[in-house]
């Protein structure tokens, strides 16, 4: 779990910060026909807000390093994101994916 430093409250409505904290929850794949390394699911911790749960992160690792993949829908042509996170957010998320997911791979 990652814990970063708090944020301002959406809309200026209040002083108070919004404390922010990952949490990441990664399966390695063990069926040989899935492409993907492994899967994870991500929870973002809004303090007393609630939190937002991200379901379906994919992690491949490959020779060249590993990469994380959003969540997304296949549609007839390719394939669409289901979730975006831009920003300092999305850096964290997937340090946390990659820092467990390496954790994980070190276990076995």
């Amino acid at each position: 779990m990652v814990t970063t430093p708090k944020l301002t409250h959406p809309q200026g409505k209040s002083q108070d910060s919004l404390p922010l904290s990952i949490t990441v929850d990664v399966r390695p794949v063990v069926d040989g026909k899935i492409q993907a390394n492994a899967f994870a699911d991500v929870t973002i911790q809004l303090g007393s807000l609630g939190f937002i749960q991200v379901l379906g992160f994919s992690v491949f690792d490959s020779g060249s390093g590993c990469r994380v993949i959003p969540p997304a829908r296949k549609g007839q042509r390719r394939y669409f994101d289901i979730v975006v996170l831009r920003g300092e957010i999305g850096r964290l998320v997937e340090a946390e994916i990659l820092r467990e997911y390496e954790a994980r791979a070190r276990e076995r």
